[in-house]
């Protein structure tokens, strides 16, 4: 079975996907904080938990690790992984101004 990444939110899957490539196919399931999961099947499945550091993530944390003790767990760094995702586009749109700037000055010295 391919692994499986289980995010609280639908919009928690791109940001998820973004922030931690895939380095081969993998099934992204979005609970939308409800907690109804194909449970038989993913017992069989490799998991990772990418829930928020919430409460309503944490405590949904809790009762899947009962339910799938060999399922790993990616927590955000911030609250919300989405925060995470802001955090990262913010940092490369820096890096890309900073690129842009140094070389704006090289071609101010080629002049």
């Amino acid at each position: 079975m391919q692994p499986v990444v289980m995010c609280e939110s639908s919009i928690g899957v791109p940001s998820y996907a973004t922030l931690h490539p895939p380095q081969a196919k993998m099934l992204y399931l979005s609970t939308e904080s409800a907690g109804s999961l194909p449970l038989e099947r993913l017992q069989l499945s490799q998991v990772v938990i990418a829930f928020d550091r919430d409460p309503t993530g944490a405590s949904m944390r809790e009762g899947l690790q009962e339910d799938l003790p060999q399922a790993s767990e990616q927590l955000s760094i911030a609250e919300d992984s989405n925060e995470d995702f802001q955090r990262h586009f913010y940092r490369l749109q820096q890096q890309f101004a900073a690129l842009d700037r140094s070389q704006e000055r090289s071609h101010e010295y080629e002049l």
